[in-house]
C-alpha cells in the first residue's frame, strides 16, 4: 500500500515526483488526498485506487472555545523551519502580539521576547496548546507545491474555534471563499489591536473529522479488498 498526501518541494521538485513513480515497486493500492494529487505524481489507476480528503483529530473540536482570556494572540502549529516562519514570528513579536509557537525548533535559533517556543508536542497536548490563543497563524510559503496543498492546520485552528490569520497564497483564498471561513490576512496585521475583536463563527467542518472521512470514503472496505491482491 502507498500513500501520497504532499508533493516535492523544492529544486527539481517536478523530477521528484517522477522517480517517486517511476522507482516505487508496484503496490496493491493506493491512496490520494484527490484526482489532482494522482495525476500530479502521473499515476494511472492500474491498480485500486481511494481518495480520501486531509481529515481533522475529534479531540480537536470546539477544543478552543472558552469564555477566559487566552494568553496568547496567535498560535503557530507546524515547522518552524520553513522558510519565512521565523522571521515573520520575529515581526509579529515587535509589532506587540504575544505568539506561542509549538514545532521542533530550528538549530542555532534564539530566543525571540513574545515568542513561546515550545517544542513538538503530542496530539493528546495539541488541545490545551490551542486554548491558550486567540488566533491560528497559517504561514505557507508562495511556491509550489506549498501553495497549491491543504493546510492541515488551518482546518485544524478552523475546527477548534480559533480564528484564523494567514498570508495570502492560492489555497488558503480558494479554501476561505468556498468554506466561508474568516481568515484575517496577515498583511492588515500592524498591533494586536488590529485583530477582530467579535467572536469568530466559523463553519462547521464536522464532515472532515477523520471517522466520517474515512467512512465515507470506505477505507475500511478498500483494505479489506486487497487482501488478496498481489
Amino acid at each position: 500500500m502507498h500513500e501520497y498526501h504532499s508533493l516535492s518541494g523544492g529544486s527539481a521538485a517536478a523530477s521528484k515526483d517522477r522517480l517517486k513513480r517511476l522507482l516505487a515497486p508496484p503496490p496493491a493500492g493506493r491512496i490520494f488526498i484527490d484526482t489532482a494529487m494522482r495525476l500530479r505524481f502521473g499515476f494511472g489507476e492500474e491498480v485500486p485506487t481511494l481518495y480520501r480528503p486531509m481529515g481533522i483529530d475529534a479531540a480537536l473540536f470546539g477544543c478552543a472555545v472558552s469564555t477566559t482570556m487566552p494568553d496568547y494572540d496567535l498560535l503557530y502549529c507546524g515547522t518552524l523551519h520553513r522558510a519565512g516562519v521565523m522571521p515573520t514570528l520575529e515581526e509579529l513579536a515587535k509589532r506587540g502580539f504575544r505568539v506561542l509557537a509549538v514545532g521542533a525548533v530550528p538549530s542555532g535559533a534564539t530566543k525571540i521576547p513574545g515568542v513561546e517556543l515550545t517544542g513538538p508536542l503530542a496530539r493528546p497536548d495539541l488541545p490545551q496548546a490551542f486554548q491558550r490563543a486567540r488566533f491560528g497563524l497559517n504561514f505557507t510559503p508562495d511556491v509550489h507545491p506549498f501553495n497549491v496543498q491543504i493546510s492541515t492546520k488551518t482546518l485544524e485552528y478552523a475546527a477548534a474555534g480559533l480564528g484564523v490569520v494567514a498570508n495570502r497564497y492560492p489555497w488558503i483564498e480558494r479554501f476561505a471563499r468556498e468554506t466561508g471561513t474568516s481568515v484575517t490576512w496577515l498583511d492588515t496585521l500592524t498591533t494586536p489591536d488590529s485583530l477582530p475583536t467579535e467572536t469568530i463563527l466559523q463553519p462547521s467542518l464536522a464532515h472532515l473529522e477523520w471517522a466520517r472521512i474515512l467512512d465515507a470514503a470506505k477505507f475500511e472496505p478498500f483494505i479489506a479488498g486487497l487482501g488478496g491482491s498481489r
